[in-house]
């Protein structure tokens, strides 16, 4: 089934190896939860520690539930402390949710052992490198050692670099202020962070822990309509993955795994309800949970095999996780909208994601 998504690219920027993805502890734990089984292996993350910048709200939270419902101990990084007036979730109602899902997958017989001590909920700026460092060092001081203790597990083995900024303007629309705030979260800070868990990030490969760095952002499909009406966006997001081209070949030697994720279709988040069309486009979304499903089939493969990839998340799931037509449709936030699909590429009622390539699209 993986080979029917073996997108051939015109260059390594839109690199789809789904193959690589399928077969793994993930790909196979995803797949027994959409057939409503009982996986029939220990959750494909425990004991690991997984990172996830931007994770209070949106996908970075449905990651980390994830991977804490498969197993993982997770620290999650974000700015609000706070409730804001537009958008949903604080750092202690992140954690909660961590350690809601971890507790409720280990009540059916999986996940990473309860609640408590699952999550490190950290107030951390992505864009100021004292923020970063002390962040790295507190999840150090939280998961039990350093990257340099003789005999301790290394504290970091997956960075999800999911924090972001969108201001989807043209040029005379875009202030400097935008701007800068964009390229500051996307590009740079998604190279910060992962310059600083380094030395952790090696050490868990040293220890044959499986380590990944995996990136919110999209294929590098050099195609002028996807900057045209929003360049600055376009250029900040697309920061991100020319660090997942270079670091996937920077660090291939250490044996780190680097890839990007990004949906197929809309995804409802704040981002979503607030700026790209409200509660209609949101009714034409999938949820989160398509985005961290796909997330941990790809962080629990082989780094070595599974590097330098632009997954889109449904490939990954039809492919690797033999996601049909009726599974796929339980993302759906609304269901009403779907319409019986032709065949691949065929029209499903969900509004598309930007950034995809259209040869991907037709095959899925």
């Amino acid at each position: 089934m993986a080979a029917a998504f073996a997108y051939e690219p015109r260059h390594d920027g839109c690199k789809q190896d789904v193959a690589a993805v399928h077969g793994s502890a993930g790909a196979a734990w995803v797949a027994a939860r959409l057939a409503d089984r009982a996986p029939r292996s220990a959750p494909p993350l425990a004991g690991r520690v997984v990172v996830v910048t931007g994770g209070t709200r949106g996908i970075g939270l449905a990651v980390a539930c994830a991977a804490a419902a498969a197993g993982a101990r997770v620290a999650i990084l974000g700015k609000t402390v706070e409730p804001h007036p537009r958008l949903p979730g604080t750092l202690a109602t992140a954690r909660a949710a961590v350690e809601a899902a971890a507790a409720a997958a280990t009540s059916g017989g999986s996940g990473s052992g309860g609640g408590s001590g699952v999550c490190l909920a950290l107030r951390c700026d992505v864009r100021s490198d004292a923020d970063i460092a002390a962040a790295v060092a507190a999840i150090a001081e939280w998961s039990g050692g350093g990257a340099t203790t003789p005999g301790a597990a290394p504290p970091i083995d997956v960075l999800i670099n999911n924090a972001s900024a969108i201001s989807l303007t043209p040029t005379d629309a875009t202030a400097p202020k935008a701007y800068d705030l964009m390229h500051a979260v996307n590009g740079r800070a998604t190279f910060m962070t992962t310059r600083a868990c380094l030395p952790h990030l090696r050490a868990s490969a040293a220890a044959g822990r499986h380590p990944h760095v995996l990136t919110m952002s999209p294929p590098l499909e050099m195609a002028a309509e996807w900057f045209a009406p929003h360049l600055a966006y376009t250029a900040a997001k697309f920061a991100m993955s020319v660090a997942t081209l270079g670091h996937a070949a920077e660090l291939a030697a250490d044996g780190i795994g680097v890839n990007s994720l990004w949906p197929r279709t809309a995804v409802a988040t704040a981002a979503v309800a607030n700026l790209l069309g409200g509660g209609e486009v949101v009714r034409c979304s999938r949820t989160p949970a398509v985005v961290a499903d796909a997330a941990i089939a790809i962080i629990s493969t082989d780094p070595r095999r599974c590097t330098g990839n632009f997954f889109i998340d449904e490939a990954v799931l039809r492919g690797a996780c033999g996601a049909d037509d009726a599974a796929m449709a339980r993302y759906a936030v609304d269901p009403t909208v779907l319409v019986p699909r032709t065949g691949p590429g065929s029209d499903d009622g969900l509004t598309a994601d930007f950034f995809v390539p259209p040869a991907l699209l037709a095959k899925l």
